[in-house]
């Protein structure tokens, strides 16, 4: 999928029953992953499935899915795991591979933005803040940057 916006992936689509789901993930192989919201669940639920050709070698043939239906619990372990993989990959050094999540910016002395996946989420400046508000935001950002990188242990 071709896309100018990075978040493509990220925009939940309403099903006229009123489950969100969300953008296919294409795969190298002509597969693809899905998510999306169950309709008869007790507590949150994920399905995530994953389509593949059968024969990998022709990715234009017939298909066959995998459709887990995962607890809220399982697939913040899933999303984990995959965070993990990527994060660890022998190959990380390339960017496209790599995982930034939180980049902490100071666009100038006094100020200071905090960006997590690419998204703005908090910022504080010395007119509003002051120094302390402003190294109470800078602290908290290391904070959850040391938490993501070692798996969300916060150690």
């Amino acid at each position: 999928m071709t896309d100018t916006n990075e978040r493509w992936h990220l925009q939940k689509v309403v099903s006229e029953r009123g489950f969100s789901y969300l953008p296919n993930i294409p795969s190298e192989y002509g597969g693809h992953v899905s998510v999306s919201e169950p309709s008869a669940a007790i507590g949150p639920h994920v399905w995530l499935r994953a389509t593949a050709p059968t024969d990998l070698n022709d990715p234009n043939g017939p298909t066959h899915e995998a459709p887990m239906h995962l607890t809220a619990d399982n697939a913040v372990r899933v999303a984990e795991q995959l965070l993990m993989t990527v994060r660890e990959h022998y190959q990380a050094d390339e960017p496209s591979t790599r995982v930034d999540r939180v980049t902490i910016e100071r666009p100038n002395d006094e100020a200071i933005e905090v960006w997590v996946d690419g998204a703005l989420v908090a910022s504080a400046n010395y007119d509003e803040h002051g120094w302390s508000g402003m190294e109470a935001v800078e602290k908290t950002a290391l904070a959850v940057t040391r938490a993501l990188a070692n798996g969300g242990t916060g150690e």
